[in-house]
């Protein structure tokens, strides 16, 4: 598999750039881990501990060379959710699995284990370790109908009175 084909396999679409997700969406996403991270789970208590390997381009070597940085990179998870967390960034797993995966595992209500599933795979798209399949990141550049109902109502609310006075009328209309 060439770099450029893994390259387009894997698009860090998760909470950023310009196919970013709305609201709950986010809970439908079935995170992937980026394919030249290398992992294993170690010790008795079974934590991951990735290796990452630094790019090889001219500009990155050069600068690696002068402040003499490690090509590889190794980044030890040491916390069971977190562990568990990688573990199920396989692509078969939406976020909200993972969440109530963690929710029954660890006694926590739903919103808790949302919110650090949710941080967790954050920090991992920040990192670029993660990321999510190009064709679920296509399904947001899709225009959502509420979003270019609610641009039209503001721009015919401009001339007749607030958005609020324009929408009752489109109700109004609608009925």
């Amino acid at each position: 598999m060439s770099f450029q084909s893994k390259i387009q396999e894997f698009a860090p679409a998760l909470f950023g750039g310009r196919n970013r997700p709305h609201g709950r969406e986010v809970l439908t996403l079935r995170p992937v881990r980026h394919p030249s991270v290398q992992w294993e789970l170690v010790g008795d208590d079974q934590f991951a501990v990735l290796t990452v390997q630094r790019r090889t381009d001219l500009l990155t070597d050069l600068v690696a060379k002068i402040f003499r940085l490690p090509s590889v990179r190794k980044i030890e998870l040491t916390d069971e959710i977190s562990s568990y967390v990688w573990t199920c960034c396989d692509g078969n797993h939406s976020v909200a699995d993972i969440a109530g995966d963690i929710s029954r595992r660890y006694k926590l209500n739903k919103r808790q284990s949302e919110v650090s599933v949710l941080t967790f795979l954050k920090t991992l798209q920040a990192k670029q370790l993660i990321g999510v399949p190009s064709d679920q990141a296509k399904s947001f550049r899709q225009p959502n109908v509420k979003r270019d109902e609610k641009s039209v109502l503001t721009k015919v609310a401009s001339k007749e009175g607030g958005y609020y006075a324009a929408r009752k009328r489109s109700r109004k209309s609608t009925k």
